[in-house]
């Protein structure tokens, strides 16, 4: 039996190391590199934008004389390590399934959305809308390519009306995700040997204070916001660090914190409202303290009657996928496309969260094929 094209397109993904440097890896050129000699090689328009050195973002276009109405799909191409797997790059179908780095998050969903584009390139008469696919860097880490791309979106010609992006989602259709203020929080103290600790100020004990202020105050007060769709708003303290060796009262401690922004939240204001709740906490406590900003990132909040996802809803409908509108917890490039660009988008794509960044990654082929002729049906849907 003869693999549905998108397949054959997964498996070549797969085999190319496209971890991000963050991570030890070489980055996305390789990927991005196939893609544009294959898009080439079938007379699809690319451009490719540089974000890093040797790492670009790359724009594959099929224009179907619609440029006041353009799709535009978005996956990224960077994957996370592969630590603690045997066989990352060599792509294995067994038991149904295609496993190694990537397949899951999210190169099953870049081989479903080049095959739409592809089909739309070689047959424009059947579409209402331009298809832009947007192969972007860095998701992984800073979400650098797909910020620097709704920064830019001119770059795109015509009107993006709509965006489908990539993540495993179980073949249902996200509307809705978190997003996240990260932040951490240095105490300072004062250096002295531990014999004699009145001469110093223990980072360590203030930072007790801070953590009291997390885990018995501010994280429990979270399970009274909620989202519909996404759950409630929760915290983690993440990491801590502190001290320079055993026999010296430590000069500093630090913690980094993950708080989880509801949709219908404003990154920019929990971090603040952290700051005030947390100074009001520790006043008239003998401790100094920073706050530094680590990410802000808006979570997602698709309006439900928005026209991609009457198509999103249309599509699953007639390849009798299930056609509810969900959220998740985690986030995506989807809303720096609304936030920044203002581009209404869903989220769409097969396999499961579960098993992304696992060495055990893989994803299901009945999925993969499913996903593609979704991709494609969708683009179709769109705009008539």
């Amino acid at each position: 039996m003869n693999n549905h094209p998108s397949v054959d397109i997964l498996r070549e993904l797969v085999s190319i190391n496209s971890v991000n440097p963050v991570y030890g890896g070489p980055g996305e050129k390789a990927y991005a590199d196939y893609l544009q000699q294959r898009s080439q090689a079938r007379g699809v328009p690319t451009t490719r934008i540089a974000v890093y050195p040797e790492r670009d973002n790359l724009l594959l276009e099929a224009r179907c004389g619609h440029p006041d109405n353009v799709l535009l799909f978005e996956s990224h191409m960077d994957t996370v390590s592969v630590q603690g797997m045997d066989a990352p790059f060599d792509p294995l179908i067994r038991d149904g399934k295609l496993w190694g780095r990537g397949s899951c998050d999210t190169k099953a969903t870049m081989a479903g959305m080049l095959y739409a584009l592809e089909y739309a390139a070689a047959h424009p008469q059947e579409f209402a809308c331009d298809v832009v696919l947007a192969a972007t860097i860095d998701e992984e880490h800073g979400f650098a390519g797909v910020l620097h791309l709704a920064k830019n979106l001119s770059v795109i010609k015509g009107q993006v009306t709509g965006a489908v992006v990539g993540e495993p989602t179980e073949m249902k259709t996200i509307i809705a995700h978190k997003g996240v203020c990260r932040f951490a929080v240095e105490v300072k103290g004062v250096a002295a040997h531990t014999a004699v600790p009145e001469q110093g100020k223990n980072a360590i004990t203030g930072m007790t204070k801070v953590l009291s202020f997390f885990n018995d105050h501010y994280f429990p007060a979270l399970q009274k916001r909620s989202h519909p769709l996404c759950g409630k708003a929760t915290g983690v303290v993440a990491m801590i660090s502190g001290g320079v060796q055993i026999n010296m009262v430590p000069p500093s401690c630090e913690i980094q914190v993950d708080r989880r922004v509801l949709p219908g939240e404003d990154a920019t204001a929990v971090f603040a409202e952290i700051q005030d709740q947390l100074a009001a906490f520790l006043q008239g406590e003998d401790i100094e303290y920073t706050v530094r900003e680590l990410l802000l990132d808006a979570a997602l909040n698709t309006a439900p009657d928005a026209a991609i996802v009457n198509a999103a809803e249309q599509t699953a409908s007639s390849l009798q996928l299930d056609a509810s509108l969900r959220g998740v917890p985690y986030g995506t490039d989807a809303s720096k496309l609304q936030h920044v660009a203002a581009v209404p988008g869903i989220v769409f794509g097969p396999g499961t969260i579960n098993v992304a960044h696992t060495p055990h990654e893989h994803v299901p082929i009945e999925e993969v094929e499913q996903a593609a002729e979704y991709y494609l049906q969708l683009a179709k849907n769109y705009g008539k």
